[in-house]
């Protein structure tokens, strides 16, 4: 590693990005699908560009005495507990998944990712950050 490099690297990791960011151009920012497709099915990119620890928020929709009722839990995961954990892409193929990509101008977009004819959903919400993209939260929904 010659001595702009280590600067480079030493730099992003006192601001709290994690080091996969240090692919990115600012000046140009990343292509969602593109990022996407990468993310899905590159496990060691993946875990450079999720934010970590990285919340999981678990839903649960019913009916009590006419009302409508969301139970909502929240944990962090470090890096270390989603070591275990397949590449999104893979897991997609595996389990014959579909997927949705809702971009907005503002800098973030979610991944739905579902059965047809089931009643969950998986919510990945992305962010823009200086022109790259990174996982921040995913959301289980379920009735």
């Amino acid at each position: 590693m010659n001595f702009r490099t280590a600067i480079a690297v030493a730099m992003l990791a006192l601001a709290g990005l994690p080091l996969g960011a240090s692919a990115c151009d600012t000046q140009r920012p990343e292509n969602f699908s593109s990022f996407f497709s990468h993310f899905a099915n590159d496990k060691n990119f993946a875990f450079s560009r999720t934010i970590y620890p990285s919340t999981r928020v678990r839903l649960e929709y019913g009916i009590e005495g006419g009302k409508q009722q969301i139970t909502e839990q929240r944990r962090m995961v470090t890096r270390q507990g989603d070591a275990a954990s397949s590449a999104l892409g893979d897991y997609i193929k595996a389990n014959q998944l579909e997927f949705t990509v809702d971009e907005n101008a503002w800098g973030k977009a979610v991944v739905d990712v579902f059965k047809p004819e089931r009643d969950w959903v998986l919510s990945y919400h992305f962010l823009s950050k200086n022109g790259c993209w990174f996982l921040r939260e995913i959301q289980y929904h379920a009735l």
